[in-house]
């Protein structure tokens, strides 16, 4: 490929014509908009497989050490986090025809080392958002990542604090450029409304070769990236000053604004429809502003359509809607062009296929949720333990969750970095088998499931699973979650460690009779683009079943459940439940 200005970054710095960091003991100023690089010299070898969701952005879809360009973070699936120097040389908010498109970069996800292609992924870009304030940019990718993210701080660590700045710059004053990720150990020295400083601890130096790249702390054990490196002391010989990297946290409405989570729902209303239609706007949303529609494949058998959501990519949870013994699963995702498909079946309580009526949401994450997040697509039921399919799996954390199967039909899955008890955790059986699944408990960071068949006897199937704390969403987004912690009392708060509500009101239950239960959600809409899901706890057989939400009679809403053994009979069992709503 043609060689373009950009080049320059393998080569001006060492010059030290550009890209001075500020000297010690001058006064911080904001760094202005401008040519600005580097990296790490006399740096450590990161181990094999560490820092997965580290990113070395290239010239051509043969990476190597040669065609290196910039280093960037994996923020959300299918985006990295960089320089805006990268691809807009002088930061004149214009990618000129002598700079580099997002299309004429791959990104070199989940490899320690750049030639070590048995692991990882080499995507090309697709599209870069300019920040145009500070020197950040976000590539959108071509095609989905299974790469792990990595979170994102929202504040910057006090001055003296330690930080790692990671990348594949230089690693001497001869232009050397690592095979290898290194790091180092700095510390930061202070901050302006933009800008992070930092400064070597032992004889590492920041110089050429790798601007993006992060810039992080270990909280908890979870890494928070809180700075891109974008400028450095001149040189890489001697210390000459301050390394600089743009703060993430100041960019977080930004980034947010570019990556939200994407998700859309429908009530299935029409159950029987013979042609494709549009489901009750009342109950039905896409954050895209496509339509959706549903469409009956056979009997008990749909496929809801999401315009704009086309991935291969995020969550689906469904619940049956109704009084009756029916349910209902996922049975299958994926994008058509642009449109994402979501399949799902329905079953009467003896297994047979069967016309009903269901509620059903999809889901995927965007970038730096501060609250705890995860999903995962459980797809090797007879597996002793297992990482599933990366596609589908996410962390705000930046973890890599995985199952355990200890039984038939027993699952735990571990959702590493959580460390806040709470939330709530929605389970689908997913297929084409008459299977069901439940929550079976949690704790801070592990999520047991159980599966029966038919006759309420375990069984090995696949799942979905989606857990959240203190959102239903997006960070913001209106709506509200409680586990039902007493079966059995005619009234009862759920336990304030396992519901939550977006107004800060409390979420109460009543049983009117065996397995039927009303929960009432305070001062939020029952009407105007809503959802509901539920599913039922325990290790027993029995499942729960969405019968309807409407206004509650002390205003806000109320959503009301019905729970079955696996004779269909009504029985008392616990559950979670999730409610969201766009207002």
């Amino acid at each position: 490929m043609k060689m373009k200005s950009l080049k320059w970054s393998a080569l001006a710095l060492l010059a030290g014509t550009v890209g001075c960091g500020v000297p010690e003991g001058e006064e911080v100023e904001p760094v202005e908009l401008g040519e600005q690089q580097g990296e790490i010299a006399r740096g450590t070898a990161v181990p094999d497989g560490t820092y997965p969701w580290a990113v070395s952005l290239h010239m051509s879809s043969a990476t190597s050490t040669a065609n290196t360009l910039c280093s960037g973070s994996h923020v959300a699936p299918g985006w990295v986090l960089t320089a805006q120097h990268c691809f807009d040389h002088n930061l004149d908010g214009v990618i000129a025809a002598s700079e580099l498109s997002a299309t004429e970069v791959w990104a070199s996800m989940d490899r320690t080392r750049i030639s070590d292609t048995s692991r990882g992924q080499v995507i090309q870009g697709a599209q870069v958002f300019l920040n145009n304030t500070n020197d950040l940019a976000l590539l959108r990718l071509a095609t989905p990542s299974y790469a792990p993210i990595v979170q994102l701080a929202t504040a910057i660590p006090a001055v003296n604090a330690a930080v790692t700045p990671a990348g594949w710059g230089y690693v001497d004053n001869s232009g050397t450029l690592p095979d290898n990720m290194q790091q180092g150990q700095f510390r930061v020295t202070g901050s302006n409304a933009l800008d992070l400083l930092y400064t070597n601890v032992n004889t590492e130096e920041m110089c050429g070769g790798d601007s993006g790249g992060p810039v992080f702390t270990q909280v908890g054990g979870v890494v928070q990236v809180v700075a891109a490196h974008t400028n450095s002391p001149g040189g890489c010989g001697v210390s000459t000053g301050n390394a600089i990297g743009s703060r993430v946290d100041v960019a977080l409405p930004w980034i947010r604004s570019i990556i939200p989570a994407a998700f859309g729902f429908v009530w299935a209303d029409q159950p029987s429809a013979a042609t494709s239609y549009t489901p009750s706007t009342s109950y039905s949303f896409n954050s895209t502003g496509g339509a959706n529609t549903i469409t009956r494949l056979g009997v008990g058998y749909y496929r809801v359509d999401m315009a704009g959501l086309g991935e291969s990519s995020g969550n689906v949870q469904v619940t049956a809607y109704g009084g009756t013994s029916n349910r209902c699963k996922s049975a299958g995702w994926g994008p058509s062009g642009t449109t994402q498909s979501v399949y799902v079946r329905c079953f009467t309580q003896a297994g047979a296929a069967v016309d009903s009526y269901f509620v059903a949401q999809y889901y995927r994450a965007g970038a730096g949720n501060p609250q705890q997040g995860a999903y995962l697509w459980a797809n090797q039921p007879t597996t002793a333990s297992y990482t599933p399919s990366r596609y589908y799996s996410y962390n705000s954390k930046g973890g890599t969750n995985t199952v355990t199967r200890s039984a038939v039909g027993v699952y735990q899955a571990s959702l590493p970095g959580f460390t806040a008890i709470g939330g709530n955790v929605q389970v689908t059986a997913y297929g084409s088998t008459a299977d069901h699944c439940k929550v079976a408990g949690w704790g801070t960071s592990t999520v047991s499931v159980r599966c029966f068949d038919t006759a309420g006897n375990p069984v090995d199937t696949y799942w979905n699973l989606r857990y959240t704390d203190k959102h239903v969403a997006n960070s913001g987004q209106a709506g509200a979650y409680a586990w039902l912690s007493d079966a059995v009392s005619a009234s009862s708060t759920p336990s304030t460690w396992y519901q939550w509500h977006s107004l800060g009101s409390t979420v109460t239950a009543t049983r009117s009779g065996t397995g039927t239960y009303a929960l009432t959600i305070p001062g939020i809409a029952s009407y105007n683009k809503t959802s509901a899901l539920v599913t039922a706890y325990g290790s027993t057989n029995a499942f729960c079943n969405v019968t309807s939400w409407h206004t509650a009679s002390s205003g806000g809403t109320q959503v009301n459940v019905q729970c079955r053994d696996a004779a269909g009979a009504l029985t008392d069992s616990l559950f979670t439940m999730s409610y969201i709503t766009n207002l």
